[in-house]
């Protein structure tokens, strides 16, 4: 991986299946596109870079326990662990760990309701973490 200042994880697929109905298929790439893969960009920006900002956006479903996305909400919870564990790592080190933990979000993966976030507003969280280097972790939701 190149030298670069900020790795931004947002990549994420739904699942909604339950689980004793759930497709393996479908929980492998759940697993690998929210969970895996963030896990493999962050040691690999560790390694090729001394200092920096990881932001991985997780999910609310961390707070609540959604019974019909199981296997979403434990990809989301392993990235909000990991998360955590690398903001513990390296603290007092260089490189910067940040959680955006966005609620109900406005986008293909949901269901449509009048609590929703936009995806612009996580952009702006985005930014506003990326300026203020006190800021580890960022609960956004709608009013």
């Amino acid at each position: 991986m190149p030298q670069c200042d900020v790795l931004i994880n947002n990549a994420a697929v739904d699942n909604r299946d339950l689980l004793e109905d759930a497709d393996y298929e479908k929980i492998i790439e759940t697993i690998n596109v929210n969970l895996i893969s963030p896990m493999i960009l962050c040691a690999q920006f560790s390694k090729a870079n001394k200092n920096g900002t990881i932001i991985n956006i997780s999910s609310s479903c961390i707070k609540t326990n959604r019974t019909n996305s199981i296997v979403y909400s434990v990809s989301k919870f392993g990235l909000h662990k990991l998360t955590d564990l690398m903001m513990q790592y390296n603290y007092g080190k260089p490189t910067r760990v940040v959680e955006i933990i966005p609620g109900k979000t406005n986008t293909t993966m949901s269901d449509k309701s009048d609590l929703m976030i936009e995806p612009n507003e996580v952009a702006e969280t985005v930014e506003i973490a990326l300026k203020n280097q006190n800021i580890n972790q960022i609960f956004v939701k709608s009013l």
